[in-house]
């Protein structure tokens, strides 16, 4: 019979005493380091690097206004516990964000004992920001975020031996490709895998370049069963799909993944009915010109200025307060603007009616 371990803490705890020696590197590891590029490593005020078995110390610094702030800690307990992890480095915590130009980058080094190299990317935070980046990469061949990544590996790989593993989740998952394949011949010959797990896709057909083919037969991209965001301009039909147990953008939290037996679980497919849905969304980003979509960019980055009490998330998943919002620009915005918006509004419930 088949064991439930539950999520990635339960992975952890199972695998607490087997360290890289005694089980290599995998999936279900990167989902795990994933997870810890949430944490604001970068305001630890340290010119040399850390272990895993002394964050536990920083957790009310690191963990404060992170994606899963309740649950990091507990994570944290087991992994700063566990001869799996305990005795890795941590270092180069890099963040930037810039609610003015949109865009948000996090990024953390981790060096095992056997001389293997993480290096992995944060994906979207609570705020707008990284929201509205994500959107932006249905208008730009390339982000700042996805710029500072291709920067940040180089340099490290510039100061740190041996070899690497690139991964993300989110938009960590899409950055971790796009520095991946930017790089020289020489770094990328110290590559030995890149992870984008439920990352969203490019504008271009990145796939077929001929930059993205010397890296492809390192890259494992994980979608989830029941979720939209790594199936946004997605065009690579080559991926892992993930079980969940909840549904949307609750399916994307890394915590709500399903592990079976010390493995994450895989499914066969995206449920079809979320299938319908996502090409709905794709190809109705793909139909709007870079103006309307820029428009739409601008409709959700008003929406979250007129809500300062709740993120971006809190907004999609609670109707009414939605609503709230919509009228709040309904009373403080230009006629103009309003039709704009309105027009947006229009599509949104369309797309709804038909799922």
């Amino acid at each position: 019979m088949k064991k439930e371990c539950g999520n990635l803490i339960g992975y952890v705890k199972d695998y607490s005493n087997k360290d890289f020696c005694d089980k290599e590197f995998s999936l279900e590891d990167a989902v795990v380091f994933a997870s810890l590029a949430y944490l604001y490593f970068e305001r630890i005020n340290k010119k040399t690097s850390i272990f895993i078995k002394d964050i536990l110390e920083y957790i009310d610094l690191i963990n404060k206004g992170a994606i899963e702030q309740k649950r990091n800690p507990r994570l944290i307990r087991y992994i700063s516990k566990s001869k799996r992890f305990k005795n890795i480095k941590v270092c180069y915590g890099k963040g930037k964000e810039n609610r003015k130009d949109n865009f948000q980058f996090g990024a953390v080094t981790f060096c095992l004992p056997n001389k293997l190299n993480i290096i992995a990317f944060r994906g979207t935070s609570l705020d707008i920001s990284g929201w509205i980046e994500n959107l932006n990469m249905s208008v730009d061949n390339k982000t700042r975020c996805q710029m500072l990544g291709a920067e940040y590996v180089k340099k490290v790989m510039k100061k740190i031996d041996g070899n690497f593993i690139i991964l993300g989740h989110s938009k960590g998952g899409n950055t971790s490709i796009y520095a991946s394949m930017n790089q020289s011949r020489y770094f990328k010959d110290r590559i030995i895998k890149v992870y984008d797990l439920d990352g969203p896709g490019f504008k271009d057909n990145v796939y077929k370049l001929k930059k993205f083919k010397s890296i492809e037969e390192k890259v494992t991209r994980v979608v989830i069963k029941d979720d939209i965001v790594g199936c946004l301009l997605n065009t690579y039909q080559h991926y892992l799909v993930i079980d969940c147990f909840l549904f949307s953008f609750m399916a994307h939290d890394l915590y709500n993944w399903k592990f079976e037996s010390g493995k994450l679980k895989i499914v066969d497919s995206v449920n079809s009915k979320t299938q319908r849905r996502n090409k709905r969304i794709n190809n109705w980003i793909s139909s709007l010109s870079k103006s309307k979509k820029v428009e739409l960019i601008q409709f959700i980055n008003d929406v979250t200025l007129s809500n300062n009490e709740n993120t971006f998330k809190e907004i999609l998943v609670n109707p009414l307060e939605f609503i709230r919002v919509l009228n709040y620009i309904k009373n403080h915005e230009s006629y103009e603007k309003r039709m704009k918006y309105k027009e947006i509004v229009k599509n949104l419930i369309n797309d709804n009616k038909h799922q």
